[in-house]
């Protein structure tokens, strides 16, 4: 073999082998880098409802003021729980404690959401 030999050459002669090489040290590099971070995306009220197995979900909507970008009603254990989504966990978290004065505690908490018992006395939407 040529001693000139490049990777696209490799490539034509032996493409698994240079395939596995390059992910083979891609992986060593990120790795060992420690620079690589997976950043989990913000559900919606829906699927946070979805994902604890809440019935009968019934959309409200967002509330920008509140940094609120999707929120609803489900029945969870056989209660009517409100669902929030937030962009990002410091919106959750700043919702959280702007809403300890009214008697709101989040019951159930996941990356960039909440699920709390209403303190309302509406039925649905209004109970949130």
């Amino acid at each position: 073999m040529r001693a000139d030999v490049t990777v696209r050459d490799m490539s034509r002669i032996f493409p698994l082998a240079v395939t596995l090489t390059v992910s083979v040290l891609l992986t060593t590099a990120c790795s060992s880098a420690g620079s690589v971070q997976v950043v989990p995306q913000p559900v919606t009220a829906r699927q946070a409802a979805t994902m604890i197995g809440a019935t009968g979900y019934t959309d409200c909507g967002p509330a920008p003021g509140g940094g609120i970008t999707s929120s609803g009603v489900a029945v969870y254990h056989g209660a009517v729980y409100g669902f929030d989504a937030f962009a990002d966990d410091s919106s959750r978290d700043a919702w959280v404690q702007a809403v300890k004065a009214f008697g709101i505690v989040p019951r159930l908490k996941g990356h960039s959401w909440v699920a709390y018992l209403p303190v309302g006395k509406g039925l649905g939407c209004a109970a949130i």
